[in-house]
């Protein structure tokens, strides 16, 4: 912000006052800047100068009518584009984004020639207001005033990203890197691009980058981990030390609590809290609306949900109804946060997230509850100290993985997740190879899952089972840049991209019914699927699934064994590729699972709320009665 130009002639003490205002202004010194901008306008009351001032002033004070009459009479007394500029900062602060975009329009009227920040700033506005295309748009134009920009050319790229447009992402992204290389978000962006794309192995290394050129960034650091998750070649130790290195860097920005309200000697109902930032239609909320139903008729209970989500829908207001108190976290720092569940008397923080989108990890650095756990999402340590457990399962971790952790384990007896049966009515249809003369097979699992070695695995299938098809669902596969990419990965794995039936993301409701076409649903791994799988089961499609000694190679290897299904676990990749041809060919097999998959699920705990809401309240308490004491492994 610079002063507005005096076009009319002061006299000098006038100029003296207002030049001292700006001066402690952008020094700080508010109140001192006020009473000076008050001396100069009871001497000269249409300098807009001050009155510009007197603007900024107010509205840093909140005060934004006083603040919009004072800039409106500075641009009458001497139109300015700095003052539009000035001006729609402050309707942006409040959500008027109209105005605010006409304030820019005329600041870039008053000075078109010199408007690269202006076009910028309308861009932002725009991009708040959901026109990413008139947003780009504005990128350019300000490109067009200034085109060395890096800045510019990575908000296009993050615009365009939001739009599934990889490839001009890329090339955004690799346009701001040519231009500066130091620049952290860049490298970020272009590795989450590639990602996208799946190319893991390069994506991994542009994160690694971001983290050298800014390693105490938490944010990048999280996604470097939570990438790391997804490729076959990086080892639990490689996991843990980076997790290690996350943890020690967010202990630095926090003062950690040493002393908590002394609840858990009473008899008041345990307060639990759960922390995530994807309460909202995500698989969240198919493994937690049940919980959260059932424990809202426990006298024993208190919920509260601490949300850092972005974006708020149906699914939102569904968990609203299922919590004794509903917080929002998003704009809070985490010395904020933390001070909000201190306050609230949290007795057990559970954290969702991890490393996942949207995480507040660091919050739990400030220990703002007496005991802390981590479950749900993330399938590692999450690398801080102050974490007390990891909630899994006697199948999920093995004695080999407990090394790589600072958490304790502690298992629940029936599983460590429990799925909400669907609320819409979807029936299991009859086996389609019986029609079709051939088998099909289906993956609707998350596309970053998918690696090289995947795509060559299911090509060997495909090659192995005669007129084989497969089936792809998921949320990436609108993306033509993302369907080549497959078709050309098969192809050359000699399989015929016509053996490929690449299919868009649909609703929930639609996207399930998808599994009545296929006969066999193929895992991916490492990384194995959770809520697929089970959508999968429920609508009489058997899985065959991979299990490897990591957490996140186990996930779902409870389901199975739950079901009685564990010959269609396999330990290598090989057994995975026997398993999956030998039960293509047994169609009589196929038949009879797809009859009674649904029965055995809704008699197993894998869908017992019920009881799953029991192993978790008894859990809570165990670790009230464990606190101060060894805790268990």
């Amino acid at each position: 912000m610079s002063s507005t130009h005096l076009h009319s002639p002061l006299q000098p003490v006038v100029l003296t006052l207002t030049n001292s205002a700006w001066a402690a202004y952008k020094s700080g010194q508010r109140q001192t800047a006020l009473s000076l901008c008050q001396q100069s306008l009871a001497m000269a009351k249409h300098n807009p100068s001050a009155l510009h001032l007197l603007g900024l002033l107010h509205a840093g004070a909140e005060e934004f009518k006083v603040a919009e009459r004072h800039l409106l009479k500075s641009l009458e007394l001497s139109p300015s584009p700095n003052v539009w500029n000035d001006l729609a900062i402050m309707y942006r602060s409040q959500a008027r984004l109209e105005k605010a975009e006409m304030a820019l329009r005329k600041a870039i009227s008053l000075s078109p020639d010199n408007s690269a920040y202006y076009y910028a700033h309308l861009a932002n506005i725009q991009t708040q207001a959901g026109n990413l295309k008139d947003a780009i748009a504005s990128y350019r134009q300000a490109l067009a005033l200034r085109p060395d920009w890096p800045e510019v050319y990575n908000n296009i790229g993050e615009l365009l990203l939001i739009m599934n447009d990889l490839a001009g992402a890329e090339e955004a992204f690799r346009q701001a890197i040519r231009l500066n290389g130091n620049l952290d978000h860049p490298h970020q962006n272009l590795g989450v691009t590639l990602f996208n794309r799946g190319l893991h192995e390069e994506a991994l290394a542009c994160l690694s980058t971001a983290v050298q050129l800014s390693p105490s960034s938490l944010a990048i650091r999280s996604n470097k981990i939570m990438m790391m998750t997804y490729v076959p070649a990086v080892t639990e130790k490689q996991l843990y030390d980076e997790a290690i290195a996350y943890a020690s860097y967010a202990e630095k920005t926090a003062t950690c609590y040493t002393q908590w309200p002394d609840t858990l000697c009473d008899d008041k109902p345990l307060h639990v809290g759960f922390v995530s930032g994807r309460f909202c239609h995500s698989p969240v909320m198919h493994f937690l609306e049940g919980l959260l139903r059932e424990l809202k008729q426990s006298p024993n209970i208190k919920v509260s949900l601490y949300s850092n989500t972005p974006n708020h829908d149906a699914a939102t207001e569904v968990l609203k109804t299922l919590c004794n108190t509903w917080r929002i976290i998003t704009a809070q720092t985490d010395k904020e946060a933390a001070a909000t569940i201190y306050n609230d008397k949290v007795d057990v923080l559970i954290d969702l997230a991890g490393h996942s989108k949207h995480n507040r990890l660091p919050v739990f650095c400030w220990k703002p509850a007496t005991i802390q756990a981590a479950w749900m999402e993330f399938g590692a340590s999450t690398g801080i100290p102050e974490i007390d457990y990891i909630i899994c399962d006697k199948w999920s971790v093995t004695p080999e993985s407990a090394p790589y952790y600072v958490e304790q384990f502690w298992r629940l007896p029936h599983g460590r997740l429990c799925f909400t049966k669907p609320s819409f009515d979807l029936s299991p249809n009859e086996l389609p190879a019986l029609k079709n003369g051939y088998i099909t097979f289906g993956s609707f699992n998350n596309f970053a899952k998918l690696n090289p070695g995947v795509f060559e695995t299911w090509a060997e299938i495909l090659k192995r089972v005669p007129n084989s098809r497969l089936v792809m669902s998921t949320s990436q596969l609108d993306n033509e840049a993302i369907k080549t990419y497959i078709e050309s990965t098969f192809e050359a794995h000699g399989i015929e991209k016509n053996r490929l039936d690449i299919l868009p993301p649909r609703p929930r409701n639609e996207f399930m019914l998808q599994y009545n076409l296929v006969d066999i649903s193929l895992d991916s791994f490492p990384y194995q699927g959770v809520t697929t799988t089970v959508e999968s089961l429920w609508m009489g499609v058997p899985v065959v699934m991979f299990a490897g000694n990591s957490f996140i190679s186990r996930q779902s290897v409870n389901v199975h064994a739950l079901l009685g299904l564990e010959e269609w676990t396999c330990s290598t990749r090989g057994e995975y590729v026997e398993c999956v041809v030998s039960k293509a060919r047994d169609t009589d097999k196929l038949k009879s699972l797809r009859c009674t998959l649904r029965e055995r699920i809704i008699e197993s705990p894998i869908v017992d709320t019920t009881q799953f809401a029991k192993d978790f309240e008894s859990m809570l308490h165990d670790m009230k009665k464990a606190h101060g004491r060894d805790k268990p492994a």
